[in-house]
């Protein structure tokens, strides 16, 4: 009745459209596209239509406004299909995978793709659910943090298991050369480190620092003691500014700082 009498179809910081495809009445989408709705318009937070159905599962309202010609792979927020893996949504991540989203797109500032949100959720099935759909399990951020990395780093024990299993590198390392079981023992996860110990993770990438300095200066005993137990070279040494530092330099160092 309103589109009747000549509302209009596109006003609002919320796009009418963008508000019917959050809510899933496919009919109030093809009433506006009929009435020349703007399909791509984006609400004050830069939402689209297509944005607002992925971020609450309405997978259906999703194939129908690709079919009326919606874009499924905007940059300027984050992703429609990272949108969808970030809530979980694992039904409108595959309808967004078959309309032609890449799986693997980063957000516009790089930080995070499908993968990386799933892990960071600690969300198990929709690694598997992206794996399957042929994500790059080893995509790397603009600092070389891998899915694996913030699984180790965020103690997520069950979405470490997962990545790898699926064959992701345990030894992929950021760009400060700190690898995941870096990241884990820096965060005191003593699980993390005895699982990627256990799968053959080197203590060490290149010539950054070993994990036994990142798990002292985290001050967990169960990581360095897991760590020791492994028989890493408790006397290796980071370089900084042509300086030579061992683990045991930076345990005397943090009992200076706390003194």
């Amino acid at each position: 009745m309103l589109i009747e009498c000549g509302a209009d179809v596109n006003a609002g910081a919320d796009p009418p459209i963008a508000v019917a495809a959050s809510k899933g009445h496919a009919n109030c989408l093809r009433a506006l596209y009929n009435s020349r709705a703007d399909l791509d318009r984006k609400s004050a937070g830069g939402c689209t239509a297509v944005h607002a159905a992925a971020l609450n599962g309405q997978s259906q309202c999703i194939t129908l406004l690709a079919r009326l010609g919606a874009s499924v792979s905007e940059t300027d927020n984050p992703p429609p299909l990272m949108a969808a893996a970030n809530n979980g949504h694992i039904g409108c991540v595959k309808v967004l995978k078959s309309l032609g989203a890449d799986v693997n797109q980063l957000n516009k500032a790089k930080t995070h793709t499908a993968l990386h949100a799933a892990a960071s959720n600690n969300n198990v099935a929709m690694i598997g659910i992206l794996y399957y759909l042929e994500a790059d399990i080893d995509i790397a951020l603009h600092d070389g943090r891998t899915a694996l990395f913030l699984a180790a780093g965020l103690g997520h024990l069950e979405s470490t298991k997962a990545l790898i299993t699926c064959g992701a590198d345990i030894n992929a390392a950021d760009d400060n050369h700190l690898t995941p079981l870096g990241s884990a023992a820096s965060h005191g996860h003593a699980e993390i480190v005895k699982l990627l110990l256990s799968k053959g993770a080197a203590t060490r990438a290149d010539d950054g620092p070993t994990a036994l300095m990142s798990a002292v200066a985290g001050g967990d005993p169960a990581c360095i003691d897991a760590l020791l137990s492994a028989s890493v070279d408790i006397n290796a040494v980071f370089m900084i500014d042509s300086v030579a530092v061992s683990a045991l330099d930076v345990a005397s160092t943090l009992v200076r700082w706390c003194s």
